[in-house]
């Protein structure tokens, strides 16, 4: 297993039958990218399906894996209602899971046809745009918004495309997955000489060959890379241009004919080889790749480039800012200007040296970034994860939870109590964040929430409420400015590695400050906390059968036996056992409880040597989310309960804890938090003393600015979530305060 890596969740019960709904299947930059999606899926966890909604050509039926049926609607232009039912019919037919459609022309079909058939997961990709003034009609405009509430997740391959379907579809960030663009860095190694690339493309070897690949549609404005050709062509004799992809009807060629000056001697330097399978060999013969487009999610067509180490130079649109570094990964236009495209491609052949200084860089890029089974795989964990929110089962519980947040919320009873109470600062507290999919193959279910929750959370609090850190916080209580309405601070008790693997990117996304509190020693030393080293080796005698488990089990000794015994009776499932096996032993001496947890680590490793997962953070990884703004403070050096050390053992441990933490990040800490929140009297005085201005409990409510800064109230962020789904109306109900003091 790989240093940092999580258990991977179990095999899904069945394969997830998916079908991606297309405009047309031919070799195009969002068609191309969704097959290669497609071919790679892992066939043991998915069955895709591909429609079309127009026809297939075959250069496309080509691309795909055998073992993907396709399926044509052969759609008329225009509105075409038949199209829904055509298509929900086929819905049915192939009972399918999810749904995930691609870009403008499929999302109103496959949204109503989904909706209609009751598909479970409803996803739908934006990879750019078919004309620059997208959303400009007020009924495409209302269509869009309307239909984005049929969608359970949106995917985007750029920033911008995030941002536009954010702003322009008012669709909350937490449902919008950027997943960028992958290539198959495979198919660019070993890659022609440029001269016999340009022989493929029949181009003579003394020709300085300028490329350009995609399929010819209005928004790659072709006709001003032609019109930049031709003013190149005035003082450069050995130039050619290359084009590759698919003029539907030969349309283009036709419109150059009517409307290029001069069109009929600049045809013949000018190549058109339709599409092409072989596009990475004929890349290799590109002195210069030159995108044109108005407007770009993120090309596929420039990454292959980069891929395969040419000079780039495009226009400044859409998503091509996130791949094109100016003058270190190639260079930008303005979109619609000849002039400027010629200038700046004449200056990239006038400079060879930069250009292959670009290219080498280009390449690196698409190594680091953007990595095709990332893509892929992007994609496949979305698909798992919301269609297991959305058949998970209701608790009773958590079903009587939503209809009474609903009602407070409906009733004006969260809205009276905030009018009613002075303002005050609400504590979550977090411990791990995982993948909901992952999560469910994992014991402590208290101490983990889904990271797609999380995402919610935190759109929810970066919109309506005022997040703060720690530093403003102490301020606030030092100054006695009151705090302001609806304040709230994040924290995370122990330290785990998937506060930086899936927290700390979210928290990023939405701009929230927060605290992690750190178990200094198990990051100096490794291993995992005992509760955490418990529940992974009773996962592996799991694994090892039944007799495994029973030998623990005499091994272990009561109370312990008892639970491992129903685990290997088959009357209780692992996780279970490990979350009883946690409640049983926090009621025992340290030494009883970390001799039985050493007993069983020992027979589980007996069985199963291999490495055990780093389950913590490292110091690498605590100073990369510092620079990114997150503070850390201390949970003692090794978790242990201060308030059963004698005073000279509780004040090393505390010293020690903040000690480190101020070395590896340059910032002495100024909060703690007490280990399963116990305190007392001479705990805050050593905090006291130590410098320590915040230091927080399990106590549960809000803090005013009559609350002791050292022995602050936090909320358990689990009760904010009903299972996999989130409420808004329970994390307003919760943090207004109405359930303080009540049974959880």
């Amino acid at each position: 297993m790989i240093e940092g890596s999580t258990p991977a969740p179990g095999p899904p019960t069945r394969q997830l039958r998916v079908l991606h709904v297309i405009h047309r299947l031919v070799i195009g930059g969002t068609e191309y990218g969704v097959i290669k999606v497609v071919n790679r899926l892992d066939r043991s966890r998915f069955a895709p399906f591909i429609c079309s909604l127009r026809d297939a050509f075959p250069d496309g039926r080509a691309a795909l894996r055998d073992d993907v049926p396709v399926f044509e609607l052969h759609r008329r232009e225009g509105l075409s209602p038949a199209t829904v039912f055509a298509l929900a019919r086929l819905i049915v037919e192939q009972r399918i899971d999810i749904i995930h459609s691609h870009n403008w022309t499929t999302y109103f079909y496959a949204v109503l046809a989904a909706r209609a058939t009751r598909v479970p997961v409803v996803v739908h990709g934006e990879h750019g745009r078919e004309t620059a003034g997208i959303s400009s009609d007020t009924r495409r405009r209302l269509a869009e918004r309307v239909l984005a509430r049929g969608v359970d997740h949106f995917t985007a391959v750029s920033r911008d495309l995030c941002e536009h379907i954010a702003v322009d579809w008012r669709v909350p960030r937490s449902r919008i997955r950027f997943i960028p663009n992958g290539v198959d860095l495979q198919r660019y190694d070993d890659l022609p000489s440029p001269a016999a690339a340009r022989a493929l493309m029949g181009a003579a070897p003394s020709e300085r060959v300028i490329g350009a690949v995609g399929t010819f549609r209005d928004v790659k404005d072709y006709s001003t890379l032609m019109r930049a050709f031709a003013i190149l062509r005035r003082t450069r004799a050995d130039l050619r241009l290359v084009m590759v992809g698919l003029d539907f009807g030969g349309r283009f060629l036709a419109r150059m004919e009517r409307e290029m000056p001069g069109w009929e001697e600049l045809r013949h330097w000018v190549t058109f080889t339709g599409t092409r399978p072989d596009v990475p060999q004929i890349l290799a013969g590109f002195d210069v790749y030159a995108s044109s487009s108005i407007y770009e999610g993120m090309s596929n067509t420039i990454l292959e480039a980069m891929a395969a180490r040419r000079a780039v130079v495009a226009t400044r649109v859409g998503g091509t800012p996130d791949l094109v570094d100016e003058g270190v990964t190639g260079w930008m236009v303005p979109p619609g200007d000849p002039e400027a495209l010629a200038e700046r491609i004449g200056w990239v052949l006038d400079h060879p040296t930069e250009a292959r200084a670009a290219g080498l860089a280009g390449r690196l890029r698409v190594e680091e970034r953007h990595n095709f089974s990332a893509m892929v795989e992007g994609n496949a964990q979305l698909y798992e994860a919301a269609f297991a929110r959305k058949r998970a089962a209701w608790r009773k519980s958590h079903r009587a939870r939503a209809i009474v947040a609903g009602a407070a919320r409906w009733s004006g009873a969260v809205a009276l109590r905030r009018a009613l109470t002075p303002p005050a600062l609400s504590i979550l507290a977090y411990h791990n964040v995982v993948p909901y999919a992952e999560g469910r193959e994992m014991p402590g279910d208290a101490m983990r929430i889904g990271s797609e929750i999380f995402e919610e959370q935190m759109d929810r609090l970066a919109s309506r409420y005022h997040p703060m850190g720690a530093a403003e916080v102490a301020e606030h209580f030092q100054s006695r400015r009151p705090f302001p309405r609806d304040s709230v601070w994040v924290t995370f008790d122990d330290g785990y590695a998937d506060n930086y693997r899936h927290a700390y990117p979210i928290l990023r996304r939405y701009r929230v400050p927060a605290t992690i509190f750190l178990v200094t020693d198990r990051i100096d030393h490794g291993g995992a906390l005992w509760w955490d080293d418990l529940g992974e080796s009773v996962r592996r005698l799991d694994r090892s059968g039944h007799g495994a488990l029973r030998d623990a089990a005499r091994s272990a000794g009561e109370p312990i036996g008892r639970v491992l015994e129903d685990v290997a009776g088959g009357t209780a499932s692992w996780t279970s056992c490990v979350d009883r096996a946690i409640a049983l032993l926090n009621g025992l001496p340290e030494a009883q409880r970390l001799g039985i947890v050493d007993t069983l680590r020992s027979a589980a490793d007996s069985l199963d040597p291999s490495p055990r997962p780093r389950l913590m953070l490292n110091w690498d990884e605590v100073r990369t989310m510092h620079a990114g703004g997150v503070t850390f403070g201390g949970h003692t050096a090794s978790h242990v309960f201060l308030d059963t050390l004698p005073a000279e053992e509780a004040d090393a441990e505390v010293e020690r804890s903040l000690v480190r933490i101020g070395t590896e990040t340059g910032e002495r800490p100024i909060s703690l938090a007490y280990p399963r929140g116990r305190s007392s009297e001479a705990s805050r005085r050593l905090l006291q003393k130590r410098g320590v201005r915040l230091a927080v409990t399990t106590m549960p409510g809000a803090n005013t600015l009559s609350t002791d800064p050292l022995s602050l109230k936090r909320r358990d962020a689990g009760y904010l979530a009903l299972g996999p789904r989130f409420s808004s109306s329970l994390f307003d109900l919760e943090i207004s305060g109405w359930l303080d003091g009540g049974r959880r």
